[in-house]
């Protein structure tokens, strides 16, 4: 048994949108998005093919 949530990969700010678009362009389906004011980010998720969870996040100042 594995404590293993997901995994996480940082992204930049500047591809946030597009790489979001661009999964579901490709018919990932976006399971989950939104906005962390502690962290100060951005993020989505999404399973891969194999049922991994995985979240691409974005560092967003902005974000408070």
């Amino acid at each position: 048994m594995t404590t293993l949530a997901h995994f996480a990969f940082s992204i930049a700010l500047d591809d946030f949108e597009s790489e979001k678009k661009r999964l579901e362009l490709l018919g990932i389906e976006i399971v989950d998005s939104g906005t962390s004011s502690w962290m100060h980010c951005r993020m989505f998720y999404f399973f891969d093919p194999e049922g991994n969870l995985i979240e691409f996040k974005s560092h967003d100042e902005n974000i408070r």
